[in-house]
Order: structure tokens, then sequence, then C-alpha cells
């Protein structure tokens, strides 16, 4: 995945945590990443197989919408 992808993968976690109402710091919480970690992990978009099926799981999306987002 290209650099561009993971940036655009984490605005697209951001955007999609805002349209929940949440803060990072709850939507942290609410998938077990402490809030140090989250912000980490959201600048990097290291995502694993369990995690990125919770998201779209939360989301109401499909994965590949999670991975493909541009």
């Amino acid at each position: 995945m290209a650099r561009s992808e993971i940036a655009s993968n984490g605005e697209l976690i951001k955007r999609k945590i805002e349209e929940l109402g949440m803060t990072q710091d709850d939507f942290a919480e609410k998938i077990g990443i402490g809030d140090r970690g989250f912000r980490k992990w959201l600048k990097n978009g290291v995502y694993d197989v369990r995690t990125l099926f919770r998201l779209a799981e939360i989301f109401d999306c499909s994965v590949e919408d999670l991975i493909c987002y541009k």
C-alpha cells in the first residue's frame, strides 16, 4: 500500500469517527486501543485483519471500502 493511500485511510477513519459523533479518544476506547496508540495507528495506517473487520462493522461499510479509499 502506498504511503498516500495509508494517509487517506487515516483521513477516512477520522471522518467516519466524526460522523458517529465520537471523539478519537472515545473511539479508541471502543475498539480497545489506547488513545496514544490510536493516534499513532491512524498516522501510520497499520491495521490488523481483526481490526479492519471491527472498523467495517462499526462504520457499517466493507473492509474493501476501508482499504481501497482514495
